[in-house]
């Protein structure tokens, strides 16, 4: 399949290393003028070597301040990677808030602000644009060890869904790749213990790894006109297998779970998750981010904790009447778009959200864990 981009602007962050340098070599030679973006200046320098071609920015995304003001002014971008990210890894009940704070700024926060820059432009020019966001299949499963990361990367997902939806009428595309273990020079440092490896190999139907190319060809297909009808996806390549929505959820069932292994007892926790994890809605791109990051923490959180008999599970409700939700759904205008695509034809009530809730906390559901309960009349469903 021959993918051309000549013409276009395509921009990568996280592009000194690993994935995001190959993304970059790659694109070269589908034609397009590269901008390449990361901290590193010494590994960007390295990389203009290779592929001279392309422009480079030294720059610490975290910065919002800064990296909105540079990306401002490079000029116009029609296709975005945003691949910068961080792994700090450890059992939930050692998480720091620093460490929430470093995984979600990096892996989250600058990709909303970048993509933000960049989707500015794209509309200004009144031109198409394609966004390709690196997850993970931390964002899917749950990962031991990995509660903040799964968290985070839950967050890009669905950030992505709910982007993809909002930009979609203005022929702007949204789309995630979600990796398994990538054999880059980091993954094979540290799944080169076959000790280690193993019991991840044994979960992957093709039992193997996969290799930087893999991700860097789903990429450039995603970015790719060969991809126009393709928006809102979270492509898995895994061989088969924010503030206060997130950090307090973390924060609290860390001091929870703490106390419960101190006891030696079993436990139950329910988070407040909502159906804008699951699907895009429209003006909803950080909420929904911030509810993809709460369900992917559940998940995470009840792999690493069920064997000590403490279960996680979350509720995924679409608009419930609640006080609030009556003043800002009363409004048949407002209202009826979203009715169209509930197939109960209704919004939830406060007591069928308790209800869901009651019956998970409780030991009627000892067996139910890491379960995401979309209470939403089948709007996720259809």
């Amino acid at each position: 399949m021959e993918i051309n981009f000549q013409g276009k602007t395509a921009l990568v962050t996280g592009a000194s290393q690993g994935i995001g340098r190959e993304i970059v070599k790659q694109l070269v030679k589908c034609k397009a003028n590269v901008i390449a973006v990361a901290r590193n200046k010494e590994l960007l320098t390295s990389l203009q070597k290779e592929v001279p071609s392309i422009k480079i920015i030294p720059l610490d995304l975290t910065d919002w301040d800064a990296t909105k003001c540079m990306l401002e002014n490079v000029g116009d971008v029609d296709l975005l990677v945003n691949n910068a990210g961080l792994a700090i890894l450890g059992p939930l009940t050692e998480v720091k808030e620093e460490d929430v704070d470093r995984v979600m700024a990096i892996n989250i926060k600058s990709m909303i602000n970048v993509s933000k820059v960049v989707v500015r432009n794209l509309i200004e020019r009144k031109v198409p644009g394609s966004i390709v966001n690196v997850s993970s299949q931390a964002s899917m499963v749950g990962l031991n060890n990995h509660t903040v990361y799964c968290a985070s990367k839950g967050a890009v997902d669905g950030f992505t869904r709910a982007a993809a939806l909002e930009y979609g009428p203005k022929n702007i595309r949204f789309n995630a790749v979600n990796p398994t273990v990538i054999l880059t020079d980091m993954g094979k440092l540290g799944w080169s213990d076959p000790a280690v490896a193993k019991p991840m190999l044994e979960k992957i139907p093709l039992r193997r790894f996969g290799e930087v190319h893999e991700v860097v060809d789903a990429v450039t297909f995603l970015l790719s006109d060969k991809a126009s009808m393709i928006t809102g996806t979270c492509l898995p390549i895994d061989g088969g297998v924010f503030a206060i929505n997130v950090k307090t959820v973390i924060n609290v069932s860390k001091i929870v779970v703490r106390n419960l292994i101190k006891r030696k007892a079993p436990g139950s926790i329910v988070n407040i998750s909502s159906q804008a994890s699951l699907v895009g809605l429209n003006n909803h791109t950080v909420y929904g981010a911030s509810k993809g990051a709460v369900d992917s923490f559940t998940r995470a959180a009840a792999l690493e904790y069920g064997p000590k008999n403490i279960r996680f599970n979350a509720v995924n409700p679409t608009v419930i009447w609640t006080d609030m939700g009556k003043l800002v759904w009363s409004d048949p205008d407002v209202m009826k778009p979203m009715l169209e695509k509930i197939p109960l034809g209704r919004f939830g009530e406060i007591q069928e959200v308790v209800d869901a809730v009651t019956f998970l906390i409780s030991d009627k559901a000892s067996m139910i864990t890491g379960m995401c309960l979309p209470i939403d009349g089948g709007f996720v469903s259809s």
